[in-house]
């Protein structure tokens, strides 16, 4: 099995618990359900994912394979909505350029 393809799996489990979507899980990783399904079985018997409740969740091996890996950080979720903070430009303020006269275009000498 593909290491970097496990990682992605913790990774969404740990990110979407209990609200969690294989057809979604399976458009993020772009893999076939049947191949998804093997993962997840394999997974299973080795302890990084676990039933609680009828659900799938990531167990703590998992949490710590995933840890101590190089995905850590990952995240399926977008941070832009963060770093823009949804301030619209003002219509009647002027937006400048910066060094737009320095650029060079097509014919031009400089």
């Amino acid at each position: 099995m593909d290491r970097y393809v496990q990682l992605l799996i913790l990774a969404y489990f740990r990110e979407f618990k209990t609200e969690y979507n294989l057809t979604d899980l399976r458009e993020k990783t772009g893999i076939p359900f049947h191949i998804l399904d093997d993962y997840i079985e394999e997974m299973m018997k080795a302890a990084m994912l676990q039933y609680e409740d009828n659900m799938i969740c990531i167990s703590e091996t998992g949490r710590l394979e995933l840890m101590y890996s190089e995905m850590e950080d990952y995240s399926y979720i977008s941070k832009l909505e963060e770093v823009f903070s949804g301030k619209k430009w003002e219509t009647d303020k002027v937006y400048c350029i910066r060094r737009f006269s320095e650029k060079k275009w097509r014919g031009n000498k400089r």
